[in-house]
């Protein structure tokens, strides 16, 4: 999913800048999908993903359940970042003079509303994952130095800074 595709599919406005939902979406892919899938999982559609040639399986795989998971995981990233910024002089937090910012308390709501829907994401992967383990083999097989499939597992994104992915056949979206 690329950036334009991830602002067509999300509440995340177009003027944010890219770069921060380049940030958000490497973010969420490392902390939270790659846990969830596994290593082996993970590497497996990255890398076919990159190559060019990954299986229809695992190309449903990204566009059913993956993507989901991804503009989810990305909003609530970009929701818990865009406020503020890092600069030479001092933490600082972003005002528009066209808009007022949300208080903080009103940003954990919203945070939290998100949350549930990722984690609603997530549980159906799983759960599609495991009734379908013959198709992933991935999902189970980790080795000492593989983040092992958790259970359970809040969830984030998978970025790729490419051509979409298409499903091909009626089950395209």
């Amino acid at each position: 999913m690329d950036i334009a595709k991830f602002k067509e599919k999300s509440f995340v406005d177009t003027n944010v800048d890219d770069k921060t939902i380049k940030l958000s979406m490497e973010l969420a892919q490392d902390q939270i999908l790659e846990p969830v899938l596994g290593s082996k999982l993970f590497n497996k559609i990255t890398e076919g993903v990159a190559d060019g040639n990954l299986e229809i399986s695992y190309q449903n795989l990204v566009v059913k359940y993956l993507w989901p998971i991804l503009v989810q995981a990305t909003e609530i990233i970009v929701q818990k970042k865009i406020l503020y910024r890092i600069t030479n002089d001092s933490i600082v937090k972003s005002s528009n003079a066209n808009s007022t910012a949300i208080d903080i308390s009103e940003l954990r709501d919203l945070i939290r509303d998100n949350e549930v829907f990722l984690n609603q994401y997530v549980q159906k992967l799983q759960l599609y994952l495991n009734v379908n383990g013959a198709s992933f083999p991935e999902y189970t097989q980790a080795d000492a130095d593989d983040f092992p499939a958790e259970g359970g597992t809040s969830a984030i994104s998978f970025y790729y800074d490419g051509p979409d992915i298409y499903v091909q056949g009626p089950s395209s979206r």
